[in-house]
């Protein structure tokens, strides 16, 4: 080999080691790794954990006994390319430990840019429901079949979005007429059409085009 290479063993060993002892109160056993003088030095250290250090900053990460990774400098960042794939049963970011066996715990905010979706796996395998913020400006909730969009307060289902159009409490809808563009407001107790609460004076009125069919105002 390189005549300034240390080689132990050989291709005929099945067990071959490099050991390094020190005291129990030692702090220091490991593998110093020079590079000329650029200052670039990593070690290699067992102080009860196995640590990657480098001169002038300390440890770059720490493994402990248990098998807990942590890397303990400030913007420490992690990369792979763009093929590079990880599995792990729970992430937590920004805390210790993942909650309530969530697969994913996050604590501090989370930034999408414009165009990025998070996407959902229907019953089907088909992963293609999806909530997105576009570059026009446009929040988008997207259900690509025809089921319901549900906003639920408590258990109560207050607001439903399907492809006829917007149902409240359940029973009372604003929607098109079988597609004819026809508007049907319908209540089962009734229908209020209430004007501004602050004390305006215009009316309610009923057009069609640019013709004024009916106005109520307050003075009737």
């Amino acid at each position: 080999g390189d005549s300034d290479s240390v080689i132990i063993g050989n291709y005929g060993l099945t067990n071959t080691n490099l050991l390094i002892r020190a005291s129990g109160f030692s702090t220091t056993a490991g593998i110093r790794l020079e590079r000329g003088s650029s200052g670039n030095n990593f070690l290699l250290t067992n102080d009860g954990s196995f640590n990657l250090e480098r001169d002038g900053i300390g440890d770059l990460m720490k493994v402990s006994f248990t098998g807990t990774f942590s890397f303990p400098q400030a913007n420490t960042k992690i990369s792979g390319s763009s093929t590079s794939t990880g599995s792990f049963g729970a992430v937590s970011i920004g805390k210790g430990t993942a909650d309530n066996q969530r697969a994913l715990t996050i604590v501090g905010n989370v930034q999408l840019n414009n165009n990025n979706y998070i996407y959902f796996k229907r019953s089907t395998g088909t992963a293609d429901p999806h909530i997105t913020y576009n570059s026009s400006n446009n929040f988008q909730i997207f259900n690509p079949v025809s089921g319901e969009i549900q906003l639920m307060v408590g258990s109560a289902e207050i607001v439903v979005v399907d492809g006829g159009g917007l149902t409240f409490n359940g029973s009372k809808y604003l929607a098109t007429h079988n597609s004819s563009g026809v508007i049907t407001i319908q209540g089962n107790s009734g229908i209020k059409l209430k004007s501004s609460a602050a004390g305006g004076s215009g009316p309610i009125e009923l057009i069609q085009g640019s013709t004024t069919y009916w106005s109520v105002g307050p003075e009737g």
